[in-house]
C-alpha cells in the first residue's frame, strides 16, 4: 500500500513568510511617507527663518532679532494629507454660488496662516558688565514687550530673551524690525531689515 504525506515544510515556510512580511510593511511605508513628504517640501517650500542683527552703544553690545517657524506635523493618509494641528474645513466654507454658471477654472487658494517665534538675543562684546533694558520691538507682526525687560551681561556674555508667539497671514521673506534698547539714560532705536538665513536653533 503506498501512503501519500504532506511536507511537514510546509506550514513553517508560510508562517514565516507572512511574518517577514509584517515587519517590512512599516519600513516600507515609511518611506513611502519620507518621499510623499520631500515631494511635498520641493512642490510648497516651508517658511524660512529670518535674521539681522546690529550694534547698539558705540558697539559695545549686538542685539539680533530672528523670526523662525514653528514646524507643525505633517499627516500623510492613504487618502488625504493632514496638519495635525489644522481641524478640517467645514461643509459651510465651500465656494459662495455666484447665481450664474459655475467657472470651470480652479480658484488659487488663499494663503495658509504661519505660526512665528520671534527672539531677540543680546550679546556683551564691552569689557565690563553691563544692564540693557529692552522696552519693546515692533514690526509688521506686532508690537512686543519683550520679556525679561531688563538683563545683565558680563563681558562676552550672550542672553536670548523669551520667545514671542506671532502669526503671518502667509509665508514672508523679509522684515522690518524696531528695537529699543536703553543702558542708563541713554536710549537708542535701531531699525532691522530680516533676510531668510539657513534654519537652525537660536545660540544659548
Amino acid at each position: 500500500m503506498i501512503v501519500f504525506t504532506r511536507p511537514r515544510l510546509q506550514v513553517p515556510v508560510l508562517v514565516a513568510g507572512a511574518v517577514l512580511t509584517l515587519a517590512l510593511m512599516p519600513g516600507c511605508i515609511f518611506l513611502a511617507v519620507r518621499g510623499v513628504a520631500a515631494i511635498d517640501r520641493k512642490v510648497d517650500p516651508p517658511q524660512k527663518s529670518l535674521e539681522a542683527s546690529v550694534p547698539f552703544f558705540s558697539g559695545a553690545v549686538t542685539a539680533t532679532v530672528r523670526v523662525s517657524p514653528i514646524w507643525r506635523a505633517r499627516q500623510h493618509g492613504f487618502l488625504f494629507d493632514s496638519y495635525a494641528d489644522e481641524p478640517p474645513a467645514p461643509a459651510s466654507a465651500a465656494a459662495p454660488e455666484t447665481g450664474g454658471q459655475a467657472s470651470t477654472g480652479s480658484a488659487t487658494p488663499p494663503p495658509k496662516p504661519v505660526r512665528l517665534n520671534l527672539f531677540v538675543s543680546l550679546f556683551n562684546s564691552s569689557a565690563t558688565t553691563v544692564q540693557i533694558t529692552v522696552p519693546s520691538a515692533k514690526s509688521a507682526l506686532g508690537d512686543f514687550a519683550p520679556q525679561p525687560a531688563m538683563v545683565s551681561l558680563a563681558p562676552r556674555q550672550r542672553a536670548i530673551l523669551e520667545a514671542m508667539p506671532c502669526t503671518s497671514a502667509g509665508k514672508i521673506d523679509k522684515l522690518e524690525v524696531t528695537l529699543i534698547l536703553r543702558q542708563g539714560d541713554l536710549t537708542e532705536i535701531r531699525k532691522l531689515s530680516l533676510v531668510p538665513v539657513e534654519p537652525r536653533e537660536p545660540q544659548a
